[in-house]
């Protein structure tokens, strides 16, 4: 008799145990939150760009320096960049300036919407999607821009340069 008694408390522990661990997943799966899928999309970010002096037609491959640069002097450019890449990428473009503070004061960036002056030694004049190359919606950004020296500036001045050391163009993915 106790043999039978003692089998009967091993299977009914036994039991218990598979109802509590079913219980206890059951339980774990209903309270777990669940999220939406997470989908990572890949593709290429390629980019052509070009940078053109409009006053004299020609692309420019090299910083822009200006020196003896007469009061009210004006120059003109367009940067063209175009994301030929199968994925849509952030734009980001933005300028880096050398020179001292009091002659970098003489200097603005014109475009129809912004001015900007050198005082700063980096300023980003745009932050945009640029689409890829096979969405309807527009791959090529044109910007056009005049650099434009204060024409009531000092004659002392001359002697100073400025360079535009660089335009760093940034296209990350769109997430």
């Amino acid at each position: 008799m106790k043999k039978k008694s003692s089998v009967f408390i091993i299977i009914v522990s036994i039991a218990m145990l598979v109802l509590s661990a079913t219980t206890l997943v059951f339980a774990w799966f209903t309270i777990v939150e669940k999220t939406t899928n997470i989908i990572v999309y890949s593709g290429t970010i390629e980019t052509e760009y070009e940078l053109r002096d409009l006053d004299t037609d020609t692309v420019i491959t090299n910083q822009i320096t200006y020196e003896r640069i007469l009061p009210g002097a004006v120059h003109n450019y367009r940067l063209t960049v175009t994301n030929n890449g199968t994925i849509d990428a952030n734009l980001k473009v933005e300028f880096n300036f050398l020179g001292s503070n009091n002659i970098k004061s003489a200097f603005t960036i014109n475009n129809d919407n912004n001015s900007y002056d050198f005082t700063q030694s980096r300023i980003v004049v745009e932050n945009l999607v640029l689409y890829a190359i096979h969405n309807p919606n527009s791959s090529t950004y044109v910007y056009d821009f005049s650099v434009i020296f204060d024409s009531d500036y000092e004659d002392q001045t001359f002697d100073q340069v400025v360079t535009i050391e660089n335009i760093v163009i940034t296209l990350e993915q769109v997430i």
